[in-house]
């Protein structure tokens, strides 16, 4: 899989719940790409986990340290006026 998403993909979007995975994953890509001459960077990384899951600033940290460019954050609320609450309290906790 790896080697496919180095020399034909313009992203990875693994589902997991661990983000050293995600770091493994990563490394391989790189790797592979440097390889074939193609720059690592050029390759997106979007972590995709099960709901509830990588909703906390500390968590979203995680994910950022292993190189992911970015993460898939499931939303909760079944109304406009629950998700745009949600969203203001994600992004209070993410980016205050």
């Amino acid at each position: 899989v790896f080697k496919r998403v180095a020399k034909w993909g313009d992203g990875w979007l693994p589902f997991s719940t661990d983000p050293q995975e995600l770091a493994n994953g990563r490394a391989e890509i790189t790797k592979h790409a440097k390889e074939i001459g193609r720059d690592p960077a050029s390759i997106d990384i979007t972590m995709f986990a099960p709901d509830t899951m990588f909703r906390t600033k500390s968590e979203i940290k995680a994910i950022a340290d292993t190189g992911a460019n970015g993460s898939v954050v499931w939303l909760q609320g079944g109304s406009a006026d629950e998700l745009t609450a949600e969203l203001e309290a994600l992004a209070g906790d993410l980016f205050g």
